[in-house]
């Protein structure tokens, strides 16, 4: 049996003033679709806070504000609670007991089921729904402050394991060890810390990148043109999920970035924009912009004045018009080429070239780096 409700309370600001009046906190780790996500509750004297936030996740997070009227009207378990401090502990003894799980996340809502048990020993499963909340612009500052501490610290660490690596390669040397060793640690070393070398798991052969590489070069980073760039993996549908608001969610804060999709057909193509991906539904011109057909070692340049990408928080990256287009959920959904992709992007000879004469395409991985000049 499965029951649904959302709380009517009233919904306070966690502004600094209420954060000071928390007197109970305790947080779990949540999975779903293979990403990890935190579960916070929070107590005071008057309301029950469930924060849900994606690990590492600084925009937004979800929340649901209970009282204790609105509790009991969740499960009359806590009929039995005179206090919020009573209705938390018997929240937590029920999660210790049973951890939630995530249902679902669509329409800015997130829905949690919690199993409760019932007098006679049955479970039932209830759903409770959280909102999605956007945090103030001064608490995504102090997190990205928080988050560029961390940074610095897994520098420090970094350079110790590079010390590390180099005494190493020290002792292999002064024991007069095999040679080929000490050329594969070096080896090894310079394509980790060479950024480069793009580090895609769809164009493994470096060699079919050239030609990508070298029209980049011609890209006007900061109003001039660099021949030494470096790449960064910002997003991988495999690893950080196939939706749009994933991708969204990593690469909206981004300038010129480089997107390379792999079909299911095995067709390797993508495009470069020096916009960002940030947008409600409107076309942004780039004269820096460029789509690329590994199959066919061809670059597509945007005609100048004409519209080259497509911002939508519902969709992929998007090349007008439409060059190609990835969907929402693209594992299920895939993307698609549009017939009338010559009066945005040069070099054109047939309907659908990119996509090997197709509309319509599956995708198998789809990767996103940021390009910048050493």
């Amino acid at each position: 049996m499965e029951d649904s409700y959302e709380n009517s309370a009233p919904t306070p600001g966690l502004g600094d003033e209420l954060n000071d009046k928390i007197t109970k906190f305790m947080e779990i780790e949540l999975d779903h679709q293979g990403i990890k996500y935190i579960l916070k509750i929070k107590s005071n004297k008057e309301y029950l806070y469930l924060e849900v936030n994606e690990e590492n996740n600084i925009i937004y997070f979800y929340q649901v504000v209970y009282n204790l009227s609105n509790l009991i009207q969740f499960d009359k378990m806590f009929k039995v609670c005179d206090n919020m401090d009573e209705a938390y502990e018997l929240m937590n003894s029920n999660i210790k007991n049973d951890k939630p799980i995530i249902k679902s996340i669509e329409n800015n809502k997130l829905i949690l089921i919690f199993n409760i048990l019932q007098a006679n020993r049955s479970i039932l499963a209830k759903e409770m729904k959280l909102t999605k909340k956007y945090n103030k612009q001064e608490v995504v500052i102090e997190k990205l402050s928080e988050q560029i501490k961390d940074l610095k610290i897994k520098q420090k660490n970094m350079e110790k394991e590079i010390t590390d690596l180099k005494t190493e390669n020290e002792k292999l040397k002064n024991q007069n060890e095999n040679i080929g060793q000490i050329n594969e640690l070096k080896e090894k070393l310079n394509y980790y810390f060479d950024k480069s070398i793009i580090k895609s798991t769809i164009i493994q052969d470096l060699k079919k990148f050239e030609f990508i590489k070298e029209r980049l070069y011609k890209v006007k980073f900061n109003g001039k043109e660099s021949n030494k760039l470096n790449f960064e993996l910002i997003y991988r549908a495999k690893i950080y999920g196939d939706n749009a608001r994933d991708f969204h969610s990593r690469c909206d804060l981004y300038r010129n970035t480089l997107t390379i999709i792999k079909t299911k057909e095995g067709l390797i193509f993508g495009g470069f924009t020096s916009q960002t991906w940030e947008g409600k539904d409107f076309d942004k011109e780039d004269e820096n912009a460029f789509c690329f057909s590994v199959d066919n070692k061809k670059i597509y340049n945007c005609i100048k004045g004409k519209k080259a990408i497509y911002a939508s928080p519902t969709q992929g990256p998007t090349f007008q018009n439409c060059i190609f287009e990835i969907k929402d959920k693209c594992f299920e959904s895939g993307g698609s080429c549009d017939p009338d992709i010559s009066s945005h992007y040069d070099n054109v000879k047939e309907e659908f070239e990119i996509n090997g004469g197709k509309n319509h395409f599956l995708v198998d991985d789809l990767e996103v780096f940021f390009v910048y000049p050493e």
